[in-house]
């Protein structure tokens, strides 16, 4: 499964291979495909350190992951994932103040 390939690339801060399952992807109506991009970007962007972006694509994005399949405790983890990102920007929002 894509998305799980998608996990190992942000795993291991592989952002060249992120870099590249994104730039394969093309615009299309499917709305598993659109997902599956929108997971990408947010994954990628939680590798860079980027937990902004990171939280609020993945925000958007994870009540929906268990439309591309998956364990529950699977989709579980893209939900902890987000949650991460948003407390990891919240931090760097409140040290930057």
């Amino acid at each position: 499964m894509e998305l799980h390939c998608l996990l190992a690339l942000a795993g291991a801060r592989d952002l060249d291979g992120l870099d590249r399952w994104l730039h394969g992807r093309r615009s299309t109506n499917d709305r598993k495909a659109t997902l599956l991009a929108q997971m990408g970007i947010g994954l990628r962007a939680f590798a860079a350190g980027d937990y902004e972006l990171a939280s609020v694509v993945l925000a958007a994005a994870v009540p929906r992951v268990s439309e591309l399949g998956g364990s529950h405790a699977q989709n579980l983890l893209f939900q902890d994932i987000a949650d991460l990102s948003w407390t990891r920007a919240q931090t760097m929002t409140r040290a930057a103040a």
